[in-house]
């Protein structure tokens, strides 16, 4: 169905200018099919002069009204960055690999033309996977709320040599106590990032799963563990080292105190990743993690 995307966002990043000379004439193309077409973040600064001229806007987030949808050109985290932006109001995204590994870009490169062309035309999946709410509570209330996680949340111990000592509770539930260099918390979409270093499983991104990672745990005991996303989880600073911080999808951080509750939920709003008709993701595990190889 043509009509189903009125208007596309181009946004993310890009370290060399061939892609840009490419993405402006899909921009071209997609304007001459009389859907709206505008540029947003480092791609619309690296090609102001070129898409002036063409007549392809630069996108307000003030002013103008949500895109249809938002091609993310770069790796994984100028998607994390767009998703945290755009998700929480309804907008797809589908991300074009530019970047290193590229687990949530997950077009190549030299298929943007056909992968967008194919996804206008509506062939096209639009997958829904879950996002983290995250809030610090500091003296019994939230003091701080933050953008939503996309793929993870880290409590870590910081630049310090000493460990963390941490409360964990699961669905109101008090769960276990943890002395580690911290906590992952991760979304099935962050299951094939930071947790998966430290030892945590593949989580299949349709699945309501939340996957809990000790780092370094000083108990052999401590092993990775899957709960239910739909349960919120409390981790309680029991033992804080003054470097203690949240980390949220490795892009943004807080510091944390000694009693205070670091809340982990399930967003309200999921993150809506439009994939091609061709998209494979059994097909992308074994590209990036070189299985079988």
């Amino acid at each position: 169905t043509m009509a189903e995307f009125k208007s596309v966002l181009f946004t993310g990043r890009t370290k060399t200018p061939e892609p840009l000379a490419d993405l402006l004439k899909v921009a071209a193309d997609i304007r001459a099919r009389c859907i709206g077409v505008a540029l947003h973040g480092d791609i619309a600064d690296s090609c102001a002069d070129d898409a002036g001229e063409l007549g392809i806007p630069k996108y307000d987030d003030d002013g103008d009204a949500a895109p249809d949808i938002v091609f993310v050109l770069g790796g994984d985290g100028a998607f994390l960055s767009a998703a945290r932006h755009f998700a929480p109001r309804g907008v797809p995204l589908a991300g074009i690999n530019f970047g290193y590994l590229g687990f949530l870009t997950d077009i190549a490169r030299d298929k943007m033309a056909q992968a967008i062309g194919d996804i206008l035309n509506g062939e096209h999946t639009i997958e829904e996977r879950a996002m983290l709410s995250v809030e610090v509570h500091r003296d019994g209330k939230a003091d701080e709320i933050f953008p939503p996680a996309i793929n993870d949340i880290v409590v870590s111990r910081g630049e310090g040599g000493f460990l963390l000592g941490l409360r964990v509770g699961i669905n109101k539930k008090f769960a276990f106590d943890l002395r580690a260099d911290g906590l992952i918390v991760s979304t099935p979409s962050g299951s094939t990032a930071y947790a998966l270093s430290a030892g945590g499983p593949i989580v299949a991104p349709g699945l309501d799963a939340l996957l809990l990672v000790p780092l370094c745990p000083h108990s052999l005991t401590h092993r990775p563990h899957v709960v239910n996303v739909n349960y919120p989880v409390d981790i309680t600073m029991i033992k804080t080292p003054k470097d203690a911080t949240l980390h949220i999808d490795s892009q943004l951080k807080a510091p944390l105190m000694t009693d205070n509750i670091v809340r982990v939920s399930r967003h309200k709003s999921p993150l809506r990743i439009c994939h091609p008709k061709w998209y494979d993701y059994y097909g992308t595990l074994r590209h990036k993690l070189n299985w079988g190889a």
